[in-house]
């Protein structure tokens, strides 16, 4: 049993959000969300990500529900985090399903976090890169603020193709046990560039999730 437990772990989430902004865009308002997430240890060093999450926006006159379904393979280098996978965005409602490839990096400098998403977009043939700074400071025993900020690029990218957004995050994830915890937020994310070009606003948005773990 305690052999198992190490090699296996995982949560389920579920959420909401007063919007739900995807890389500087509105798809929706007052959406709630759930998900489970897993992890497998493969060898020493090199794990297995396998995830599922859900989001029903049930404002803003669209249909988009959507549904992700991901596998990513994570290892490090020193100190270098690395991951490669694969993430399947299925709308049920709506359609226009779409697979994305992508190549995260992680790096921490003392207690600043930094990393690296890059996305190819098979369906808009384009690619998404994020790049991201934060920390996190503990509170107390079971309380801490987790602070971040961003910029994306985008490249032939549904439209955008330069920078796309800014923005800005904080969290204060509390532990209510050992295994669950409550996590609020706000966030706000500026539009510039390429996506300001086509209509992208600024959008000023919050929400709070509920995680187990196991």
């Amino acid at each position: 049993m305690t052999e198992e437990s190490s090699i296996f772990s995982g949560s389920i989430s579920v959420g909401y959000d007063t919007d739900y902004i995807f890389r500087g865009v509105n798809l929706g308002t007052d959406a709630a969300w759930g998900g489970v997430d897993t992890n497998f240890e493969l060898a020493e060093g090199l794990s297995l990500n396998l995830g599922a999450w859900y989001i029903n926006p049930t404002g803003g006159g669209r249909d988009n529900d959507e549904l992700d379904l991901y596998a990513f393979l994570n290892t490090s280098v020193g100190d270098l985090d690395l991951g490669v996978g694969f993430t399947s965005y299925i709308f049920p409602e709506a359609g226009g399903d779409t697979p994305e490839a992508a190549l995260t990096l992680g790096y921490s400098i003392g207690v600043i976090d930094l990393g690296v998403l890059y996305a190819y977009d098979f369906d808009a043939e384009g690619s998404y890169i994020e790049n991201t700074i934060g920390t996190t400071i503990e509170i107390s025993d079971n309380v801490a603020l987790e602070l971040g900020t961003g910029i994306s690029y985008g490249v032939d990218y549904y439209g955008v193709d330069g920078f796309n957004n800014v923005f800005a995050r904080a969290a204060l994830p509390i532990a209510l046990t050992e295994t669950l915890t409550l996590s609020p937020y706000i966030a706000h994310s500026w539009a510039i560039d390429s996506l300001e070009d086509n209509g992208g606003d600024d959008e000023l948005f919050g929400g709070a999730s509920l995680s187990v773990k196991f």
